[in-house]
């Protein structure tokens, strides 16, 4: 590759990683190309060379973003079926907790996920297909083997839906959580006790729903 091609690849990394920056700051209908621009130390022109406009650089910026995610926080544990469902879930838990929670690039692009859950964009077909439902259809799986149930059925899909909502809250509630339980930030030990108590909190609840005293749902097994 020559020097040309070294700077033009410089270039744009460090457009998508200042674009990272700042879709995850404002989102992606607050943030501007301008301020991007300002951020990455390039001219506004450079972003209608390597991008076209402001939906496709957004576009990019999440699929960069998640191949930094998923070499942080692999979901490899959780989709070895060699592995018991309780082990599954709480490699599932973890990842989750560590990738809305933590810091760093590796942090955006579920932190970017979890706002499209509120504040959807054009791009939000694209990420519910290749990363929401298939992530969610994981969870399913492994929710419905602890409840004895096939992994579409909708108690194992509510239940995994139950899963989601806590991991999302100390995300996008994470100022209001922190007064409500009394600490200043969520440093690493913070996010390994919420990590465990989502995880124990789940099974807790799922366990429940073997109880002989709950009928199954029409297409479950009794």
């Amino acid at each position: 590759m020559d020097s040309t091609a070294n700077t033009k690849s410089d270039t744009r990394t460090r457009i998508l990683e200042a674009a990272g920056e700042v879709f995850v700051d404002r989102g992606f209908r607050k943030a501007t190309i301008r301020d991007i621009c300002g951020r990455a130390g390039v001219n506004v022109a450079a972003i209608n060379y390597h991008f076209r406009d402001k939906e496709t650089l957004y576009q990019e910026t999440l699929n960069y973003l998640k191949t930094l995610t998923l070499l942080q926080y692999p979901l490899d544990p959780a989709e070895d079926v060699s592995r018991s469902p309780d082990e599954r879930l709480r490699s599932f838990v973890r990842s989750f907790i560590f990738r809305v929670l933590g810091q760093g690039q590796s942090s955006w692009f579920p932190k970017l996920v979890a706002r499209e859950y509120i504040e959807p964009t054009q791009a939000f077909e694209i990420l519910l297909s290749e990363t929401i439902q298939p992530n969610f259809s994981l969870l399913s799986s492994i929710v419905g083997e602890l409840l004895g149930v096939d992994g579409n059925a909708d108690r194992a899909r509510l239940c995994a839906a139950s899963i989601v909502a806590q991991c999302i809250l100390f995300h996008r509630a994470k100022l209001v959580t922190l007064r409500l339980l009394g600490w200043e930030t969520i440093r690493t030990d913070n996010a390994e006790k919420i990590a465990a108590h989502v995880i124990d909190f789940s099974l807790n609840a799922i366990r429940g729903f073997s109880d002989a005293s709950i009928p199954p749902e029409e297409g479950e097994e009794k």
